[in-house]
């Protein structure tokens, strides 16, 4: 008796057990019905040993090393406090009473002595108990953390004892493990002075996370330590084993793109992960694909589809960048079969699976302190009105129809000019897509290039990007109206706001809906070339409406500042939770949801070995031949 219900409790807990209230339950309990019996040191006397077993079966060994020493301590100090005795009794430096071998003692004291000694005896026994709670543990110390309340508070109102407790908490430190989790970010893209989205993306998650964490990016392709807060590293995806001491070493993983496919020990992770979804892969894939012959093409397309279902099917928690994007991953999680009784009974709304996590912008503004563009560029005066293209050029963008459009205006408006930021993908293994030859000769064929349209043939890296915003006049944003566009979230706009510049865009995604209601600029149908030109017109020269739109551009900003739009994961990562339904089916031995689905053997009956053997050739090519060796070898078994 005494802490069997904490070990009880403590040991569920570590088994990610979940727990319900029953208000109608009654419990009984007669209090100190068999201590009454009893003198109290024998209460002491299982309290100070039981409290011993109860932190060596259940503390991870990091926690242990730091708490035993302290509590052990703390034992000793109760013991000598409770008996009021003097522990410099026996110091050379208090000569007498050597004659008398024994002195008393209280049984209280003693009591705790004799806890102490009897947790040594039972070591080998504990021990043994210890290596079972720890293979079955699927939480960590710091997960369960907040269960303890104020660790902080000493239980025995003696004056001695508190003095002691103050010595051994400052000393060595038993309650600096605290909230803080060790938070590892993966990006395929290189981080650096030059970065495209997802790289940008996860150097801020770690940014803001850095505040309360430990934090460590990883990058898949190359990395250049941009900020102190965080440990930035490579991994190729060549070399997997290398992730190994990155994983071992987290608390919470946070992946983007293919990251659990080229990566086994991420994959067979049983720490708590996080699957940023912002970016549709297989959406995307629809518009990218389209150059190739449609067999080429649709294996694309279902490539990207089993690396995000496979994502669906590991997640604990997915991030997605807008409430439209929502709707749409909470359907492929319900054809995934993980909408199911246990993650619905968590939490009816599904915000603790996955949560709105938008792209973000800095809350400072970039300052402009001189001329990178207008006066600089040959062919751009620094009185000419500049529009932007922010990022890069797609196949699921429309710049030929702007090119267009920029022709119609500069017969009315020769002073207006367009400037691509970006030509060349900062990663180098983004291709140059068909699109950028398109529009190329769009432009020259209308004689507009290095006139009143320029191509910037290198990537502005991030962090000089403010410069050229700054210098601008209006930014733009054109794509066709496609299920790419419906789902899509397009960063540059935020750059666009950042900067203050009225925005000219397409409509079907949600970026155009906000343009409209916020009246933040002007939202245009796809491939109306004199309605894209007209709106350029507007915003660019008329005074009043332009003004609107920069008042209304200031104020909406401060929503999509990294600190607001982090808030979900920030706060997921203060009380990371593993999934119900991944818990509770790896406990019971039952099927995970991938396993209980029959699509997959009928997806390989419809395509046949044609289609194993061009997945097999692009797994090669993409992830090596271990990766197709695991592949096969799941695929043998599994049939």
């Amino acid at each position: 008796m005494f802490y069997e219900d904490v070990d009880l409790g403590w040991r569920l807990n570590l088994l990610g057990w979940r727990f319900r209230y029953q208000p109608k339950s009654v419990a009984f309990h007669k209090h100190h019905a068999s201590m009454n019996k009893l003198g109290d040191f024998r209460e002491t006397y299982l309290l100070e040993r039981n409290a011993l077993f109860t932190l060596y079966k259940n503390l991870g060994d990091e926690q242990l090393r730091t708490a035993l020493p302290g509590a052990l301590a703390l034992a000793v100090r109760r013991a000598v406090g409770r008996g009021d005795m003097d522990s410099e009794a026996l110091d050379i430096r208090r000569p007498g009473g050597d004659h008398e071998p024994t002195m008393p003692v209280p049984k209280t004291s003693m009591a705790g002595v004799f806890g102490i000694d009897r947790f040594v005896e039972e070591l080998p026994s504990m021990t043994e108990s210890r290596r079972q709670v720890q293979a079955t543990r699927v939480k960590s110390d710091r997960e369960l953390l907040r269960l303890f309340g104020n660790r902080d508070e000493p239980a025995y109102p003696i004056e001695s004892y508190l003095a002691g407790y103050d010595k051994i908490v400052h000393s060595l430190g038993v309650l600096e493990v605290g909230a803080r989790r060790r938070i590892l970010i993966v990006t395929g893209d290189a981080i650096g002075e030059k970065m495209a989205g997802p790289a940008i993306r996860a150097t801020n998650m770690a940014k803001e996370l850095a505040g309360e964490h430990d934090v460590r990016v990883v990058s898949l392709t190359r990395s250049t330590s941009i900020d102190d807060d965080y440990e930035v590293v490579t991994v190729p995806h060549r070399h997997p084993r290398q992730m190994v001491e990155h994983e071992a070493w987290a608390d919470v993983i946070i992946v983007q793109g293919h990251a659990l496919r080229l990566f086994p020990v991420l994959e067979s992770t049983a720490k708590i992960l996080v699957v940023d979804v912002y970016d549709p892969l297989h959406l995307e894939q629809l518009e990218q694909g389209r150059s190739e012959d449609v067999d080429a093409w649709d294996r694309q397309i279902l490539d990207a589809s089993d690396t995000l279902n496979h994502q669906l099917e590991l997640g604990d928690y997915f991030i997605c960048a807008s409430e439209r994007q929502r709707l749409f991953w909470l359907g492929q999680l319900a054809g995934s079969g993980r909408i199911n009784a246990r993650t619905y009974s968590r939490d009816p709304e599904l915000r603790s699976l996955i949560g709105v996590v938008p792209f973000g912008l800095s809350a400072t503004p970039p300052v402009h302190t001189g001329n990178v563009v207008k006066g600089v560029v040959p062919g751009i005066g620094a009185e000419d009105k500049l529009v932007v293209w922010g990022g890069g050029i797609y196949d699921w963008f429309d710049p030929i129809t702007l090119v267009r459009a920029m022709g119609e205006l500069a017969e009315r408006r020769p002073e207006v000019r367009l400037f691509f930021m970006g030509v060349q993908h900062p990663n180098p293994d983004v291709p140059e897509m068909d699109i950028v030859a398109k529009v190329r000769a769009e432009s020259e064929a209308l004689g507009l290039t290095n006139k009143n349209v320029f191509f910037n043939e290198s990537w502005i890296p991030y962090e000089e990007r403010g410069a050229y915003l700054a210098e601008a006049d209006a930014g733009v944003s054109t794509h066709y109206e496609h299920l790419e566009t419906t789902f899509s979230f397009r960063t540059r706009i935020l750059d666009y706001l950042w900067a203050s510049l009225p925005i000219v865009t397409t409509g079907g995604d949600s970026f155009a809906e906000l343009v409209a209601e916020e009246r933040l600029g002007e939202v245009v149908h796809e491939r109306d070339v004199t309605g894209l030109a007209d709106a350029l017109e507007t915003v660019l020269f008329d005074d009043a409406a332009r003004a609107t739109y920069l008042e209304n551009v200031t104020r909406v900003r401060q929503d999509f500042t990294w600190t607001n739009v982090l808030a979900p994961l920030v706060e997921f990562c203060r009380n990371p939770v593993r999934a119900a339904d991944k818990t509770v089916r790896a406990q019971a031995g039952l099927p995970t949801a991938h396993e209980m689905r029959v699509r997959v053997p009928e997806r390989r009956k419809l395509y046949g070995i044609r289609y194993d053997l061009g997945r097999a050739v692009h797994y090669l090519r993409t992830e090596g031949p271990r990766s197709v060796a695991a592949k096969v070898k799941r695929r043998i078994t599994t049939r």
